[in-house]
């Protein structure tokens, strides 16, 4: 190997860091809060140097490689300008530009930069599990700093970790100090469905990605319906016969225990009464009313119009949000994005996990409908990469 090749993958991994680290930076972790001014630009520096870096490599001068997801991408952010369906649906907002860039690199540059993501994510998780842990065993008694998120809502935050203000008021915490683990992000649904979906995309290799175990535990600890899915599917597919015994002991000795945690933050949102699930915090009564009345208008086509689930107070986050503020159209070219980038990138490989895990990250559609986050993006890439590649399909990789 030359010289001139060993500076050349120097400056590549430099490419997959920094854009690994931006990627990073856009989860808007707690610990940045206070300098979300900084952080926004920061991030979009790193990403802007990411593509420079992109556009150098000698190999490929291509523009656009994922030429279908970044029109579908653009198509919707231009329906969603005129019609409306978000706070802000500026064609130019940060997180619609970083998305429709992140489009723009090679899937070999969204391979690496994938694991890369992984692996940041997974040790700050790693040191946000340790603190917690400690605090809930009382072996640390933080000073619990009150903290404002960017979207406005209250906080206590201590090293790597945040619980919302309203939880120190909760009879359970009061009395056992547990509380759903949020991690470094503001809910636990968030830190849970990200958890659940990065190990479900690594086949749930334990063995070879020892990491997954940190994400494991802290999709364990979030009692979030979004983690829990993936994680209930992938165990089933995974380890359907005797290995299936390694998932259902410790689940079933986790639940003995800890049936009272478990009914409260799982089994309880479950119930379903009046043919509605009854615990089901991604709606309210007067939203369900309201989106009752949309069903039997001509508005459901074109939808309500900007931001107008908003009208109804916070909580109310679900694929029918889609439809009520774009329409049937909106939720529609919603899909196509992801299906685009399905049929994009499943040529080759295990085309029956890739199917699956598909399916599994539409699930999450339902608790987390906003596709303008990169994150959520780079882990569907990575994981159907991961699917395709082996370590192999690089080699034929058009780039």
């Amino acid at each position: 190997m030359r010289i001139s090749d060993i500076k050349y993958f120097g400056l590549r991994d430099f490419q997959y860091f920094i854009l690994g680290l931006s990627i990073f930076l856009f989860v808007y972790p707690s610990f940045t809060w206070d300098y979300v001014s900084l952080v926004t630009p920061i991030a979009f520096l790193l990403l802007m140097l990411a593509l420079i870096l992109e556009f150098l490599k000698s190999q490929s001068r291509q523009f656009i490689s994922s030429l279908a997801p970044f029109l579908l991408f653009f198509l919707y952010n231009l329906y969603t300008s005129i019609v409306g369906i978000s706070v802000d649906t500026s064609l130019f907002a940060t997180p619609v530009l970083v998305t429709l860039i992140f489009f723009v690199f090679s899937k070999e540059t969204i391979f690496h930069t994938y694991f890369v993501f992984v692996r940041i994510f997974g040790y700050i998780l790693a040191l946000s599990l340790l603190f917690y842990l400690l605090k809930l065993f009382r072996l640390y008694s933080p000073e619990l700093i009150s903290q404002t998120s960017p979207d406005g809502r209250e906080y206590y935050s201590y090293l790597f970790n945040t619980m919302s203000a309203i939880t120190t008021r909760n009879a359970l915490y009061l009395s056992s100090g547990f509380y759903r683990f949020h991690g470094f992000m503001g809910e636990p649904g968030w830190i849970g469905t990200i958890s659940g979906l990065i190990v479900f995309s690594l086949k749930f290799q334990f063995s070879q990605f020892k990491i997954l175990y940190i994400y494991l535990f802290a999709a364990l600890l979030s009692m979030s319906l979004g983690a829990y899915i993936p994680l209930f599917v992938g165990f089933v597919y995974f380890y359907f016969g005797k290995r299936l015994l390694y998932a259902v002991i410790p689940l079933t000795m986790f639940f003995i225990f800890n049936r009272e945690i478990l009914d409260r933050f799982i089994f309880d949102r479950l119930y379903v009464d009046d043919g509605n699930i009854a615990g089901d915090n991604r709606t309210s009564a007067v939203f369900d009313h309201e989106w009752s009345k949309l069903l039997g208008t001509s508005e459901v086509i074109f939808g309500k119009g900007k931001g107008q689930h908003t009208v109804f107070g916070e909580g109310v986050s679900s694929w029918k949000t889609l439809v009520y503020n774009g329409g049937i159209i909106g939720f529609f070219l919603y899909l196509l994005i992801f299906m685009s980038i399905f049929f994009m990138l499943v040529k080759t490989g295990h085309k029956k996990f890739a199917l699956i895990f598909f399916l599994v990250f539409l699930m999450t559609i339902y608790h987390r409908p906003r596709i303008q986050y990169v994150y959520f993006l780079i882990i569907l890439y990575g994981g159907l990469l991961y699917n395709e590649v082996k370590f192999k399909y690089l080699k034929n990789i058009k780039k």
